[in-house]
C-alpha cells in the first residue's frame, strides 16, 4: 500500500505462469517496454512542498534507479525545464491539486519511454473526495484493466473516517480493487507502534487510532509491502528528504 521514501523501488516481476497476480499481470504487461528489460519499477515519494527544489534530485531517483513511474504527495510545485530533460531524459507530469491547501496535491511523473511505447491509451481518473489521483492502463492483460493509485490521506485521524469511505467509494465506482491495482501515496498511518515511529510524535507504546486506516484497507485485501518486505525493520519517518548524494 504505502512505498516509503526511503525503501528501493518495488521492482514487479514478470510471472510467465497464466494465472498472475495483480502485479505480476502489470509486469507483462511493461514488458514491452523493451525486449531486453522484464521489469518495471515505481516509487512514491513525499516531497513536503519542496517540489520546486527537489525536482533535480527525483529526476536522478529516476535515472539512476531505472524508476519507470513516481508517484508523488504534497510536491508543491513542479516544473520542467530543459536543461533537466537533457540530463535525465524527457518524462511525463501529470499533476492534481485536490483542495486550496498547498500540501494537497498529487502527481505521477513517467518515464518519456514508457508512456510513448507501453502506455498507448492509458488515461487519469481523479477524485477530490478519495484524494486520489490513478493511472488507468487499459486492457494489460487478458483483456482486463490494471490501476496504479497514488493518495495522500489526510494526517488528521477524525478525517481519515470518512477520506476511507470517499476512497473506497471510489474506488468501487471505477471497479478498482485489490486484484486489479497497486496502491501507492502517504496514508498517515503506520501500524506497528514498537516498529514504526514518526520523528515528529516521539516514540509511543500506545495504540490509540494509529493503523486503522491500513486495517481497513487490508479488509479490502491490499497488502502493506513495506511491512511486508520489511517484517520486523524498524521505520523512523524523518522531518527531512534524504537526497541521493547524502
Amino acid at each position: 500500500m504505502s512505498v516509503q521514501s526511503t525503501s528501493p523501488p518495488i521492482s514487479l516481476k514478470i510471472n510467465t505462469i497464466n494465472k498472475q497476480t495483480p502485479l505480476e499481470s502489470f509486469q507483462t504487461y511493461s514488458s514491452k517496454l523493451h525486449h531486453s528489460q522484464n521489469k518495471l519499477n515505481v516509487l512514491s515519494f513525499n516531497l513536503q512542498a519542496k517540489g520546486d527544489q527537489l525536482m533535480p534530485e527525483v529526476l536522478q531517483l529516476l535515472a539512476s534507479l531505472k524508476v519507470h513511474i513516481i508517484g508523488l504527495q504534497d510536491f508543491g510545485y513542479i516544473y520542467k525545464a530543459n536543461e533537466s530533460k537533457q540530463i535525465y531524459g524527457d518524462y511525463k507530469v501529470h499533476q492534481f491539486k485536490f483542495s486550496d491547501r498547498r500540501n494537497d496535491t498529487l502527481a505521477f511523473i513517467i518515464d518519456e519511454g514508457l508512456s510513448h511505447h507501453v502506455l498507448h491509451g492509458s488515461k487519469f481518473i481523479q477524485s477530490v473526495e478519495a484524494r486520489a489521483l490513478v493511472l488507468h492502463l487499459p486492457k494489460v492483460t487478458n483483456e482486463d484493466d490494471f490501476f496504479i493509485i497514488n493518495t495522500y490521506a489526510p494526517p488528521d485521524k477524525k478525517e481519515q473516517v470518512q477520506y476511507c469511505k470517499n476512497l473506497k467509494k471510489f474506488l468501487n465506482t471505477n471497479k478498482i480493487s485489490s486484484s486489479n491495482s497497486i496502491m501507492m501515496g502517504d496514508m498517515n498511518d503506520y501500524s506497528d507502534n514498537l516498529l514504526d515511529k514518526w520523528s515528529t510524535k516521539g516514540y509511543s507504546t500506545k495504540k490509540q487510532d494509529q493503523g486503522k486506516l491500513l486495517a481497513t484497507l487490508k479488509k479490502e485485501k491490499y497488502v502493506d509491502i513495506f511491512r511486508t518486505i520489511h517484517l520486523n525493520r524498524e521505520y523512523i519517518r524523518e522531518l527531512e528528504l534524504i537526497r541521493p548524494n547524502q
